[in-house]
């Protein structure tokens, strides 16, 4: 890839992070045990454009979390034995994002749980994925011969974003990274379009 078209895609991929942020919409994150088809869900949030929370609770997977996830998020058994379970949160997820843009933070993996955890895709969800816009924005070629993707704390160091007070691998907490990383994103466009 020459230096010219990455100029180019990252003038493009700001642009398009600066006209994100022109709509109402929101950001979703989840945190999980596991990664695989078993996965669930054992934490969601969604803010909305102003990073205000619209959903943050954590959600019973329906099965014991293993110790090697709780290490990850710090999320126990003991938290999520009285939460609510996807199938009781779905209505007012769907209400919510059936309305507004989804932007995710990898939006494969959160669509593919969901998809997994509800047995059906999530009902009109129109997701855009800020970690492959982020990937254009960098421009750092992977192995494959396209855009290599960044894991989202490192997205908020190399874009020097502020510190969020709140853990990361909590489901709140990578909502308002992700929207940070696409606020810094259209700062950039702004301070580099004249």
């Amino acid at each position: 890839m020459t230096a010219y078209r990455h100029a180019i895609d990252r003038k493009v991929a700001a642009h398009e992070a600066h006209l994100l942020l022109q709509n109402d919409f929101l950001i979703l994150d989840t945190e999980t045990i596991g990664i695989d088809r078993n996965a669930r869900v054992v934490q969601i949030a969604i803010v909305d454009a102003s990073g205000q929370p619209a959903v943050d609770t954590l959600v019973n997977p329906g099965m014991p979390i293993p110790a090697d996830a709780m290490r990850i998020h710090g999320i126990t058994d003991a938290m999520v034995n009285d939460a609510p379970s996807m199938a009781d949160l779905l209505p007012s997820l769907e209400s919510l994002w059936s309305t507004h843009p989804t932007y995710i933070y990898n939006a494969e993996f959160d669509s593919r749980i969901l998809l997994q955890h509800i047995g059906r895709r999530p009902g009109l969800m129109r997701s855009t994925c800020i970690m492959k816009l982020y990937a254009r924005f960098v421009g750092q070629v992977g192995s494959r011969g396209d855009y290599k993707w960044h894991k989202l704390t490192d997205a908020c160091i190399q874009l020097k974003v502020p510190r969020i007070d709140a853990p990361a691998h909590s489901a709140l907490g990578d909502c308002l990274r992700t929207l940070a990383v696409l606020r810094a994103m259209s700062e950039w466009y702004v301070r580099n379009s004249a």
